[in-house]
This record gives C-alpha cells, structure tokens and sequence, in this order.
C-alpha cells in the first residue's frame, strides 16, 4: 500500500510566506523551493499506512514547510539590509548548511564564491554586511580589509570585534595609530603573543616613518620573531651589518668608540657587550641597521 501526504497548496503557500515576511517578488521562488525540500523530505515514501508512517509524514511535511519559512526570514533580512537576491541566496544557504551560529562562516563563503564571478560586486556586498553589526569605524574598516585583502580568516566577525576593542584601547593609551593599527593586526586573532605584537607593530611604525614600505612586513615579522625566540643577537650576523661597517658616524649612537677600519670580528664582539648591557638597545641596533640598508637599495633602485 502506498500512501502519499499532500504538499501545501500555492495559495496556502503564499499566506504562510508573505505571514513571514516575504516580498511579493521572492514569492514564486520560495514556492519552487518549498516543493523541491517537499519532494526530499517526503517525496514518494512507500509506507503500509501505519499510524506511526503517517505520523512520521507529516513531521516531513512540516519540517519542509519550517526550513522554507527559515530560509526566508533569512533571506528577507539580507535583502532588507540592502543586499543583492545572489548574496542573500548564497548567505542562506552557507547558514543552513553550516548551522545558524556559523554566520561568519556564512558571509566567508558567500563573498568568495560571489567573487569568483565578480569581485567588484563581492566587495559592494561585504561593505553592506560590515554596517549590519551595530559595531563602530574600526571594526568596518577591519572587517570589510579581512575580505579585500584575502585574509581567509574563518572568524571574520570575532577577529573584526578584537580589532576594534585592542586599537581602541591603545589609541587611549597614547600610541599612534600606525603602531595601534598594526598591533591590533596582529592581535585579532589571538594567535601571537603580546610581544610579538609590541615588536612587530614598533618595526612597522618606524619602517614607515622612514619610508620604507617594500617589505616591510616580512621585516617587521622577522624582527619581532627573533625577539620572542631570544634570537635577536643571532640575527646581527646577516648582511644588513656590512653596511653598517661603512657608516661608523651612525653606529656611534651606540658605541662610545668605533676604531677605523673595524673587522667584522670587532664588530660581532661591540654587538655581543651592547647586547649583555641592554636587549633592547640592541633590537634597535638591529631593526636601524635594517633601515639603513633598505634605504640604501631605495637610492641604488632610482
């Protein structure tokens, strides 16, 4: 025996779904889907026409009827935020699949599949997303930097919020917003320790007010690394000292007295005694030395 439970009819659908929210435009499509999940859920199940079969049948019947009715709540509220049907209909779907307190995860997915067709569009829509929060400047601009700049953070929403609570507060303390903004960076997602983040966001803010922009970054990460592994005194053997050799009115800054003609050896021997006196007189020593030569491929490149 086979028995078949009835899907709603379109009118009944359209009751429920404008109930819910729906615009008169979205109606049709919530239709065809209702169907479809309809025919999934319940679709041509073969039963002897038991109690429990029918039970089992209908509870079918209303989950289709209930993840339908989810879907638009959802979908109307990316619309109504001043979103596109495509951004809505990806976003719903990421929240369906992954469970509703996945939003970040959600709106990750949504923008890099709407970017693999057109990223300008893509861009538009996470701007549109970063104001949906209620959260102030800082945490926008961080949010919206997280997609643009193609972070692939898989918790946009928790590290955006980090962002703006940490360059907030040090903004407060004093520190400038170059130094604020690239300690914040590196803190958002709590993986580096307060250190590297100090050290990090000191190299970048003194790396930028010489001008140096052309890996900068690379240097900054290096330089405060060495400093969180104790291996910053390791770090003066590099090539960045041979220039160094030839500057002695700079390394007087920190050496009361530089002979002429220097060896390396001498030199690595000044290194080690500033090093036994201050690590971080010595950190500076290093990340000036690394300016310096930066400076000098900038001149030679022109």
């Amino acid at each position: 025996m086979t028995t078949k439970i009835q899907p709603h009819s379109e009118n009944k659908l359209e009751i429920m779904f404008k109930g819910a929210g729906c615009a008169d435009q979205f109606l049709q499509k919530f239709k065809d889907e209702y169907f479809e999940i309809y025919n999934e859920f319940v679709g041509n199940v073969k039963t002897d026409g038991s109690e429990d079969d029918l039970k089992y049948l209908n509870e079918a019947k209303n989950d289709a009827s209930w993840l339908t009715l989810e879907r638009i709540k959802h979908f109307m509220e990316e619309i109504n935020s001043g979103h596109s049907e495509e951004w809505a209909s990806l976003i719903i779907s990421g929240i369906l699949y992954d469970g509703e307190e996945d939003y970040g995860d959600a709106i990750r997915d949504a923008y890099y599949e709407l970017a693999k067709k057109d990223r300008e569009l893509a861009n538009r829509e996470i701007k549109i997303q970063s104001k949906a929060f209620g959260e102030d400047k800082h945490f926008e601009r961080y949010f919206v930097s997280i997609f643009t700049d193609d972070y692939l953070s898989e918790k946009p929403i928790e590290f955006a919020k980090n962002y703006s609570d940490c360059y907030k507060k040090l903004i407060e303390k004093g520190e400038s917003e170059i130094y604020a903004h690239h300690y914040a960076d590196q803190n958002a997602s709590g993986q580096y320790a307060e250190l590297y983040c100090d050290k990090f966001a000191y190299a970048m803010e003194k790396m930028l007010a010489q001008g140096i922009h052309n890996g900068a970054y690379c240097i900054a990460d290096d330089f405060a690394t060495n400093i969180c592994n104790d291996r910053i005194l390791f770090s003066c053997m590099d090539e960045n000292f041979e220039y160094l050799l030839e500057n002695k009115k700079y390394l007087l800054n920190y050496f009361d007295d530089i002979p002429d003609n220097i060896t390396r050896e001498k030199m690595q021997d000044l290194i080690c005694k500033l090093y036994e006196q201050s690590e971080e007189e010595l950190a500076d020593f290093v990340l000036d030395s690394i300016i310096l030569n930066k400076k000098k491929e900038q001149i030679l490149n022109k």
